[in-house]
């Protein structure tokens, strides 16, 4: 299975989008912080929002392609 990531700063959103890919077989990684998960997943694909607090969309793309630190995460 492919490893979605939903990255919102709007919880709503991202339960919408996890009942949906879930239905999908996708196995679903969701949070509404982006520095949250850098350390912790290595998605497939990855659906984010732009403008959010800290970190936006394209700052978390570069970050996410950037090599694996060994921080413990902690996804909410």
């Amino acid at each position: 299975m492919a490893t979605l990531l939903i990255v919102d700063d709007e919880y709503v959103i991202t339960e919408i989008l996890e009942c949906i890919f879930e239905d999908e077989d996708y196995t679903v990684v969701k949070t509404v912080s982006a520095v949250k998960v850098l350390d912790c997943v290595r998605p497939d694909l990855v659906i984010t929002d732009f403008m959010m607090p800290m970190m936006n969309g394209v700052e978390l793309a570069i970050a996410i392609r950037a090599p694996p630190s060994s921080i413990n995460c902690q996804l909410s």
